[in-house]
């Protein structure tokens, strides 16, 4: 039961929220010290916070030693490979989290987790069309996620294949509405749906969403970023480049994906960006 509690915290992309996670995991480990499931939730809420949120090397630390854990606890648990793929993301070690995430499809093909973590990390090596495959995978194991779908449209983006890119687009758009009419303050689905919109020329629908997104959370790195990129695609270079700077400011510390996220490009020339660039480490 904690357990579940935890991994439902995993999902809106918070601080808070991977907070209350971490500490619903360690609840179950208080009842049950050799649960590897949970050590695993622990792995990926620190990954998370680190890529997200808090870009500390304690953070890195914590991912690691957690999964860690969790595969030796149980060598044969699937989630506990894609965790510890995850936390081999983070710590720029891509051979070993392939290597982990392979295992984890290997031991349970049915997992979204893997599929899904392994297409974040071939996009950040600017690998695109293995990231595509990866994100393809995920949505054939859970069709109702709206997540795989934005990105293979972002990496169809990045490859320069416009047409298959707004096919994707206006399909993952479908999805993030029917989620938003269901869930209409999951903040995630707004920011993510602000820049579906934007992407297919739909600006005023895409900062409606974008400002919704931004008034619920107006610290957290991961909002403060996505609405960045949505003024950048609108053109407000200033606006884009001050979200950044907060997101940054606030702990966003994923550099391979600010390196690789097509919805930054009209931002690339500024010297603004390439300083902020250099201060990532």
């Amino acid at each position: 039961d904690y357990y579940l509690r935890g991994r439902s915290y995993m999902y809106t992309m918070t601080r808070r929220d991977y907070e209350c996670a971490i500490r619903m995991f360690e609840q179950a480990i208080m009842i049950d010290d050799k649960y590897a499931l949970a050590y695993a939730g622990i792995g990926d809420a620190y990954s998370h916070l680190y890529r997200y949120a808090e870009a500390t090397q304690e953070n890195v630390r914590k991912a690691v030693e957690a999964s860690e854990k969790a595969v030796a606890l149980d060598p044969d648990s699937a989630e506990a490979r894609a965790s510890h793929g995850l936390a081999m993301f983070i710590s720029d070690d891509y051979a070993a989290a392939e290597r982990e995430f392979s295992r984890a499809i290997e031991l349970n093909p049915n997992l979204w987790e893997p599929y899904y973590y392994f297409g974040l990390a071939w996009s950040s090596k600017g690998e695109f069309q293995k990231a595509i495959e990866m994100y393809k995978k995920a949505m054939e194991v859970n069709p109702a996620d709206y997540q795989a779908p934005i990105f293979i449209a972002q990496s169809y983006a990045s490859l320069g294949r416009k047409h298959d890119e707004m096919k994707a687009r206006l399909a993952s758009l479908e999805q993030i509405q029917r989620h938003l009419d269901m869930n209409p303050h999951d903040t995630r689905a707004l920011y993510v749906g602000a820049n579906q919109f934007a992407n297919v020329g739909e600006f005023a629908k895409a900062q409606e969403l974008a400002e919704r997104a931004l008034g619920r959370d107006q610290e957290e790195p991961v909002v403060l970023y996505n609405v960045a990129c949505f003024y950048a695609m609108k053109g407000d270079t200033d606006r884009a480049m001050e979200l950044l700077e907060r997101a940054v400011k606030n702990g966003w510390g994923d550099k391979a994906w600010l390196e690789t996220d097509p919805d930054l490009d009209s931002l690339r020339e500024d010297g603004r960006f390439q300083a902020l660039m250099e201060r990532i480490h």
